[in-house]
């Protein structure tokens, strides 16, 4: 049996099947990432696109509608009716709002029982739920039950006001003060009032006296009052109305609203909500209905509304669409529908095509605030925010092709996104990266292992056949101690060049196989290069030691630290074009890098010991 006279060659070809089979299997996983990148894209906007299509599709029919009772005679017909004063409707307003700003109180009061009525009235918070507007002219106010004196106003003259003293304004309103309050706690009705030019308006009145009391014993009454001649609606009839039942029953919409030119809300199918009172009153100017009413006057469209959830304690979303009525090119007014989002809903969380991570999502464009339900998560709508790479794409316009982005959770994905202009939404698509990366690399794993045994037998061959004076004469690593001997003279300076000149070479080589050097990821590759320059200073400057211990140290541990630093820039230059990669890629070289610096290291500390 022959003896291994050379195992250098076995090692030799060895460590060149290590370095074929890194290339090759890395080559095949990028490339396969890549065809899978683009496809599983390319399929992820498909359902975008489908779904937006669908979206506006429906929003498309939904505006048909609205356009279509806006061209209805039934619609001129109402809208030319006279408007008349209702008083029913100003006692709805004032009895809910008196009732609401009751409760306010109490509570307010019970978060702070050792209070006194004089630190009460200290206090802005609770000045500012007591007097509160109503309507285009009302007002809210709080009495001191036992003193009979108005102690918050918003009319400065009654500020401080005794009821005695009012008698001569409205002897109605005094008669209730001076009478009633003392034997019930819920008064309520209309009265006359008169103005400083002699004329008297009809006002109504609701006056709650509170349960709780302050800690100095001190009852608390909460009084509402509006003038009746603020609210106005149409005079009804029967078969408009009728009409109007009809067509929410066929076609689907929560509530409809018939508006005047100048705001008034003169009709609507639902009683319980807004109705007689005017959009352009400032109280009114954060309403969704205000909001898109003006949208409307200023476009003379057809216009959709944001979502949004009605009210406090409303669980369902709704928007609004609305457009002008004209007849014979003359403004009558507008009339506006009030739909759900369910069927946009039934759109989004359709999982179809989606896998068992993907998902599609509605956000609002001009606060990214989530307006419809999550498959993945517990997020609440209209609460939470989506400030992701692919919402703030969505809103700026950005396309990244083939983009992997983090999600709401900081998940991994591909993402998608597509914009709709009416209403201003954004439908998000996303699906997890770990789902659709799932590559299998069998095939190329067996050639890989082909590879090493071949270089290995060749390796073994030529350790046992090769003739030592052959070998001696024809000595391949010859031209090594050449080098060798080369490096060894060069000067500092010459090595420093040398050093930058290789990695400047390196990084020009890299670059073209992603995005080119001019759109390189300098941020991270600046450190790197720096790096690998000095890990290639000390790899010269390790031919010039004069003990081969160390040299082989400092030389084997510099390759492999340089070896780490080419090998993340490239990965750098992957994440940079095509989105975060698994830790797992950065970790072998990683490794191999503390590795040589260790042997860095130790190969100084034993040359500092000769």
């Amino acid at each position: 049996m022959k003896t291994l006279k050379h195992p250098k060659y076995i090692i030799f070809f060895c460590l060149i099947a290590i370095l074929i089979d890194g290339i090759f299997l890395c080559f095949k996983y990028f490339s396969q990432k890549n065809k899978i990148i683009k496809d599983s894209s390319q399929r992820l906007s498909e359902v975008s696109n489908l779904k937006t299509d669908q979206i506006n599709s429906y929003l498309s029919e939904v505006k048909n509608e609205v356009s279509d009772l806006a061209n209805s005679s039934e619609t001129k017909f109402l809208l030319k009716q006279p408007i008349i004063v209702n008083r029913d409707i100003a006692k709805v307003e004032v009895d809910k709002k008196a009732k609401i700003i009751a409760k306010e109180v109490e509570n307010y009061i019970k978060i702070y029982p050792k209070r006194t009525f004089e630190e009460f009235k200290n206090d802005p918070v609770f000045q500012k739920i007591t007097v509160q507007d109503i309507g285009l002219s009302g007002y809210s106010t709080i009495e001191s039950y036992e003193e009979q004196i108005s102690y918050f106003q918003k009319t400065k003259k009654f500020l401080g006001e005794k009821y005695k003293n009012i008698e001569s304004l409205s002897p109605e309103l005094y008669q209730k003060l001076a009478s009633d309050i003392f034997t019930s706690s819920d008064i309520s009705g209309f009265y006359k009032l008169t103005g400083p030019d002699g004329k008297a308006q009809d006002k109504y009145l609701h006056l709650i006296r509170l349960q709780n009391k302050t800690a100095d014993d001190i009852s608390l009454v909460i009084l509402t009052t509006v003038f009746v001649d603020d609210y106005k609606i149409i005079k009804e009839t029967t078969n408009s109305t009728t009409f109007f039942q009809k067509n929410s029953n066929q076609r689907d919409f929560n509530n409809l609203f018939l508006i005047s030119p100048n705001g008034n809300i003169i009709y609507t199918q639902d009683p319980n909500k807004e109705i007689g009172i005017n959009l352009n009153w400032p109280v009114n100017k954060n309403l969704n209905l205000t909001k898109v009413f003006i949208q409307a006057q200023k476009d003379n469209k057809v216009i959709f509304s944001d979502a949004f959830i009605d009210s406090y304690g409303e669980i369902y979303p709704e928007f609004i669409t609305i457009s002008p009525v004209y007849d014979q090119n003359k403004l009558l007014g507008y009339v506006a529908l009030v739909k759900d989002m369910n069927i946009i809903f039934e759109i989004t969380k359709d999982p179809k095509n989606l896998g068992q991570t993907g998902e599609s999502y509605l956000v609002d464009q001009t606060s990214k605030l989530l307006i419809s339900p999550l498959r993945r998560s517990s997020f609440d709508m209209f609460v939470q925010n989506i400030d992701t790479d692919n919402s703030n794409d969505c809103l700026t316009n950005k396309i990244r092709p083939n983009s992997t982005l983090l999600n709401y959770h900081g998940d991994t994905t591909l993402a998608t996104h597509n914009a709709i202009p009416n209403p201003p939404w954004c439908l998000l698509t996303e699906i997890n990266t770990n789902e659709v990366l799932n590559i299998s690399l069998k095939k190329e794993i067996i050639i890989s292992i082909a590879i090493f045994l071949i270089f290995s037998f060749v390796g073994i061959l030529i350790a046992t056949k090769i003739n030592t004076k052959l070998v001696k004469k024809n000595e391949p690593f010859r031209q090594i101690s050449k080098f060798k001997k080369i490096i060894s003279q060069l000067t500092p300076k010459s090595i420093v060049l040398l050093s930058l000149i290789l990695t400047v070479c390196y990084f020009f080589m890299v670059t073209p196989f992603f995005q080119g050097w001019k759109n390189a990821a300098f941020y991270n590759d600046i450190p790197d290069l720096f790096t690998t320059t000095v890990l290639l200073i000390l790899f010269f400057y390790g031919f010039k030691l004069k003990n081969i211990s160390t040299q082989r140290l400092i030389l084997l541990g510099s390759s492999m630290a340089i070896f780490d630093k080419l090998i993340q820039i490239i990965l750098e230059e992957y994440n940079y074009k095509f989105g975060l990669i698994s830790t797992y890629f950065w970790l072998p070289g990683t490794a191999i890098g503390f590795i040589g610096l260790f042997l860095i290291f130790y190969g100084f500390k034993k040359e500092i010991k000769l």
